[in-house]
């Protein structure tokens, strides 16, 4: 067992001296593999074998798998031990065999974790723009004085977020703005598979909790706390993964008249577990890898606040930075397979603009708000996510693999029913589905809170 090279003859049978007379009644050779063919020649003294060993490329069908073919290329004229066993396992697969054991050796299934990390991130941030805007609501309810001006009810921010609050001046005034506050939260969500790029399935779901303080000037200021864990499972049976998260954020808002800005700096600890199986004929192999990240995200959002027949028409606007720093690590449990993964950073620049609708109904000392939002969001694709790796049976030589391309467009709905009493506890539940050409997210996010 072991890699035949392209062009290399194995004699069977050799005359000094003489000469070699006649011919084989019969000949039996291996049958013909799309990397790996035999053929008998003869000439006047020798009889051969010459092996036909075309290179990796000539089978690759998309950029991924040229990028590890090329890579196979390189390592088998000098691979050894059980790299060498496994490549000559795999020069003898038939085509159909092929794409799998080449998925199966690549780092593709990193890139997904990360972004499933981000949407992790995302959930985290909608906590904290709801927050803030169920804040400014109040604040805002209390300037209106004696109750001659109209409601103005207000909105967070985004269409990634999972909720925002509005209420009536009966049921905030009098309340001081010391608010803390306890969420939980829940997403699923699918993206289909590209050639070379496995589809995945995933779940999602933490809990935030926070303080926040309301300054003289229109000013809010908070603070706030979240964990979460997805779990992933990779499509084609080629592996599952998770992702862990402990994330702090300090966020703010200003507001004057109906218009306002928010903003919100996080930084969160990622820590990542992945399995990948690996399928090389008769081989069967899984390979494990854990390793951290660190991740920084930076918000501001902006919007302003419409009447009409008591219905509050809120346009708004948002732009959202996430830098994701991961660290190298290197994979166990698949012996020369065994993925040596390079440090790398992923940075990620989405836009968003959108509607909201809101209105309140007044029930005794509470208040009732239905609403509903649609909005727009643009990936301004500034990464293109290489993650960089070599086998642990050749480290001397790196493959890079490029991130699927993005979808740049777009869009989210989000419905939401709100319960507020007089006597400062709240209570949230909301849905928000987000949509693409090949990938959807659907959450529900519930909320309690008492301001005092």
């Amino acid at each position: 067992p072991g890699i035949y090279l392209n062009g290399t003859t194995y004699d069977i049978v050799e005359t000094t001296g003489g000469t070699v007379s006649g011919s084989f009644g019969s000949v039996l050779l291996p049958a013909s593999k799309p990397l790996l063919s035999f053929a008998l020649n003869q000439s006047s003294n020798v009889v051969e074998l010459e092996v036909t060993a075309p290179k990796v490329t000539t089978v690759a069908t998309n950029p991924v798998e040229y990028a590890m073919a090329e890579y196979l290329d390189r390592i088998m004229p000098t691979a050894s031990g059980d790299l060498a066993a496994v490549l000559g396992e795999f020069q003898g697969l038939e085509s159909s065999q092929l794409g799998a054991a080449i998925a199966g050796m690549n780092s593709g299934s990193y890139t997904s974790l990360s972004k499933v990390s981000m949407a992790g991130i995302g959930l985290f941030l909608g906590d904290l723009k709801q927050r803030m805007g169920k804040l400014r609501v109040n604040m805002m309810t209390a300037d209106s004085g004696s109750g001659t001006k109209p409601i103005l009810l207000a909105y967070s921010g985004s269409a990634a977020e999972l909720g925002r609050i509005v209420t009536i001046e009966q049921s905030t005034r009098g309340q001081t703005m010391n608010g803390l506050w306890i969420n939980s939260y829940g997403q699923w969500g699918d993206h289909q598979a590209l050639p070379g790029y496995a589809g995945y399935d995933y779940t999602l779901y933490g809990s935030a909790i926070g303080y926040d303080y309301t300054f003289p000037g229109n000013l809010l200021l908070g603070a706030s706390l979240g964990m979460s864990r997805a779990e992933v499972d990779f499509g084609s049976s080629q592996g599952d993964g998770s992702v862990n998260s402990v994330t702090g954020a300090l966020y703010g808002s200003y507001y004057a008249g109906n218009a306002y800005i928010e903003g919100t700096f996080s930084y969160g600890k990622q820590r990542y577990h992945n399995s990948r199986f690996i399928s090389v004929g008769t081989i069967l192999r899984e390979a494990s890898g854990k390793h951290d990240a660190d991740a920084f995200t930076t918000y501001l959002g902006a919007g302003y606040n419409f009447t009409a027949n008591w219905l509050t028409i809120s346009p708004f606007a948002s732009l959202r930075h996430i830098h994701l720093a991961e660290e190298g690590f290197t994979e166990t449990g698949a012996d020369s397979l065994n993925l040596a993964v390079e440090s790398r950073k992923t940075d990620s620049l989405v836009s968003e603009l959108g509607l909201r609708l809101a209105r309140s109904f007044a029930i005794g000392n509470a208040s009732v708000i239905p609403e509903l939002s649609a909005a727009l969001n643009y990936d301004f694709d500034i990464d293109d996510q290489v993650v960089t790796a070599s086998f642990a049976g050749a480290p001397g030589n790196t493959f890079s693999i490029r991130g699927e391309e993005v979808e740049k467009y777009g869009a989210a709905v989000a419905a939401g029913l709100t319960f507020i009493h007089r006597s400062g506890v709240s209570a949230v539940l909301k849905y928000l589905g987000e949509f693409r050409e090949r990938n959807s997210s659907h959450g529900l996010m519930g909320e309690f809170r008492y301001l005092f």
